[in-house]
């Protein structure tokens, strides 16, 4: 048991932050939102962990499985390059981890996105779509919908008031393809076509530099009118961080480099 869990924490890792953290974090801010009782707080917390792990886990799983050689050169450390775990052994894995994730999501009444998850995860693998960067982008920005949709669902109800959030929260999702800069190595070697193999690397540090300068400006004025304590602490902190990201994928861009951009960025 102890081995399983080292072996998913590896899968699992670097993806934290582009997963399980903002699924929890949406979980929160609908809790707050909607100014549930500080008891609940530790229930929704705890639900929304083991969704998040799981989603995960289903992604990662079936990315590794399905691309043990890219890992090789990009990723030698995840359990199937290092020899601590088969293809195939990743596959049933995987199997165990969606019969698991649905489940779940029939449990906590979110099953439309949950179902929306794994079909988005499948269609990533089938035939190795997901080497093409016009499938696997528009993936990302759905599965960003379906990730904080099912987040806030999980706290209370999708209503008016929360669509706009899981909106902004998918948008910014958009120039998620920053995340393709750090495996160029190793995708050139077994084919892959992502968008800085297709168009050039420096056009998608411009476009993605430019769209996170631009983001804290445009979510400034859109929250302009909120009265909250400690409303330009959280812009300032936006804009900061927007603004390390953007300069970052102009200026330091080696492999390992980008790869810190990218955790950054999530």
């Amino acid at each position: 048991m102890w081995r399983e869990v080292v072996l998913a924490w590896r899968c699992n890792v670097t993806d934290l932050t582009a997963a399980v953290i903002p699924g929890v974090l949406a979980s929160a801010a609908a809790w707050r939102a909607y100014a549930l009782p500080l008891a609940e707080l530790p229930w929704v917390l705890a639900k929304a962990l083991v969704y998040f792990w799981l989603i995960l886990c289903v992604h990662t799983l079936s990315n590794q499985a399905s691309g043990v050689a890219e890992d090789q050169v990009n990723k030698p450390w995840r359990p199937i390059p290092a020899g601590l775990m088969t293809a195939r052994g990743a596959w049933v894995r995987w199997g165990l981890a969606v019969a698991a994730f649905l489940l779940a999501g029939a449990l906590m009444g979110i099953l439309a996105w949950t179902v929306l998850w794994v079909a988005m995860v499948g269609l990533r693998t089938y035939r190795g779509l997901m080497r093409h960067w016009y499938v696997k982008n528009p993936a990302i920005v759905v599965g960003a919908w379906a990730l904080l949709a099912a987040g806030w669902q999980i706290a209370g109800p999708l209503t008016p008031r929360a669509w706009p959030w899981v909106a902004a929260g998918t948008a910014y999702w958009l120039v998620g393809f920053v995340e393709d800069l750090r495996d160029v190595p190793g995708d050139r070697r077994c084919g892959r076509r992502t968008l800085p193999m297709a168009v050039g690397q420096w056009p998608v540090r411009l476009v993605a530099a430019c769209a996170l300068a631009a983001l804290p400006v445009a979510a400034a004025w859109l929250t302009r009118d909120v009265a909250a304590a400690g409303w330009w602490v959280w812009a300032a902190v936006l804009a900061g961080g927007c603004w390390w990201v953007a300069l970052r994928l102009t200026v330091l861009r080696t492999a390992r480099q980008d790869a810190a951009t990218y955790q950054l960025y999530a």
